[in-house]
């Protein structure tokens, strides 16, 4: 891990980080084997994205609440936010 990967801060994604099966979530994330950009999930993850997660633990910061995507995109394309560091070290 790079010295500016451990500078990223956890995204408050309106819930406790580790719950990812309440509410329905999108991922904004990079391109990632066998999940495409923008798929939802409703019912918990797919194998595919368990196993991503696994690997890079802060693809889970790319994971957000599909009420809150006006406001992801957004943040999304600002530098410098907490989403674009997330979204810049999950290229890497």
């Amino acid at each position: 891990m790079t010295e500016n990967a451990s500078k990223v801060e956890p995204v408050d994604i309106g819930e406790e980080k580790n719950e990812l099966t309440g509410e329905v979530r999108i991922y904004v994330g990079p391109p990632i084997r066998g999940v495409a950009v923008g798929t939802v999930f409703k019912n918990g993850l797919t194998p595919a994205m368990e196993n991503a997660i696994s690997k890079k633990p802060i693809l889970k910061g790319l994971l957000v609440p599909v009420s809150r995507i006006q406001e992801v995109r957004r943040s999304l394309d600002t530098a410098g936010s907490a989403l674009n560091r997330i979204y810049k070290e999950a290229e890497k």
